[in-house]
C-alpha cells in the first residue's frame, strides 16, 4: 500500500483545516487523516475513524473510492460531517 496522495481540505465556514493522505488498496482508496483540529479529539471519534496503521486515522465512510478524484470528494465530506458534528456538541 503506497501513498498516492496527500491533500488539505478547509472546511465550508473557512474555520476548520484537515490534511488526507490517500493510499491504493487493492481497487478502492484508503483515505487517512493526518491533520485535524484538535478539539475534535479523533481518537474519541470511533464511530467516524479508527486509529490507522499508517500515520493518523482512517476514515469510516459509507462510500468507498475508486479513483482519487473521488476519493477527495469523500474525505471533504467526511471533513465537514465530523467538523458541523463537534460544532453542535
Amino acid at each position: 500500500m503506497n501513498e498516492v496522495e496527500s491533500d488539505t481540505y478547509r472546511t465550508k465556514d473557512g474555520k476548520a483545516f484537515f490534511s488526507f493522505s490517500f493510499f491504493k488498496e487493492d481497487e478502492f482508496y484508503d483515505i487517512n487523516v493526518t491533520f485535524a483540529p484538535s478539539e475534535l479529539d479523533l481518537i474519541n471519534k470511533t464511530e467516524f475513524c479508527v486509529p490507522s496503521k499508517k500515520d493518523g486515522f482512517l476514515i469510516i465512510y459509507e462510500q468507498k473510492a475508486r479513483d482519487i478524484f473521488t476519493a477527495k470528494l469523500i474525505a471533504g465530506a467526511w471533513a465537514e460531517k465530523i467538523w458541523k458534528e463537534c460544532i453542535l456538541n
